[in-house]
C-alpha cells in the first residue's frame, strides 16, 4: 500500500519523502480533516475499548491538537509518545513495529493478569478466577458437551 504512493528509490534519511499523490488530492484530505474530526468528537464518548494514541515528538500536527484529541478520548486513551515525525510508521517501520509489539505485549500481560476486560463476563471472572474460560470449557467437555467450531 505504501509502495503505491512513494518512489521506492527515495531515502527517508535524506530528510524528506515526496508523495506521488496529486497535490490537489492531498489538499482536499487535509482541508476536510479538521471539520471531520470535530464532528466526530461526540462519537468518541461512545468508545469503550482502549485507544493507543501514538504521536511522534517531532510531529507537525502540534501539541494542542494532540492534547485536544487525547482529552476527548480521556476515558479510554493510552498516550504513547515516541521519537519521530508525523509519518514515523512509514519513515521508521522497524522502530514503529517495535512500538506496536510493546503495546501488544502490555495488553497480553494485562489480560493474563486481569482477564479479558473488553467484554462483560457475567461475573464468571469473579466466580471461577482468571482461567474461567478454560475451566468452564473443561467442565462442559466433562459433562458430555462438545464445542462447535
Amino acid at each position: 500500500m505504501l509502495e503505491d504512493d512513494f518512489d521506492p528509490n527515495q531515502n527517508p534519511q535524506d530528510g524528506y519523502i515526496e508523495s506521488i499523490t496529486e497535490p490537489l488530492q492531498e489538499y482536499y484530505i487535509y482541508f476536510s480533516g479538521t471539520p471531520t474530526i470535530l464532528r466526530s468528537y461526540p462519537i468518541y464518548q461512545k468508545i469503550t475499548t482502549p485507544v493507543y494514541h501514538i504521536v511522534g515528538d517531532k510531529d507537525h500536527v502540534g501539541e494542542n491538537a494532540t492534547e485536544e484529541l487525547r482529552n476527548e478520548l480521556r476515558r479510554v486513551v493510552h498516550p504513547v509518545d515516541i521519537k519521530g515525525q508525523h509519518l514515523v510508521h512509514a519513515e521508521q517501520p522497524d522502530y514503529f513495529i517495535g512500538v506496536i509489539k510493546n503495546i501488544m505485549d502490555e495488553i497480553i500481560e494485562d489480560s493474563e493478569k486481569n482477564g479479558d476486560i473488553r467484554f462483560e463476563d457475567f461475573d464468571h471472572l469473579k466466580t471461577y478466577g482468571i482461567n474461567y474460560k478454560t475451566d468452564l470449557q473443561k467442565i462442559a467437555m466433562e459433562n458430555g458437551l462438545s464445542l462447535l467450531e
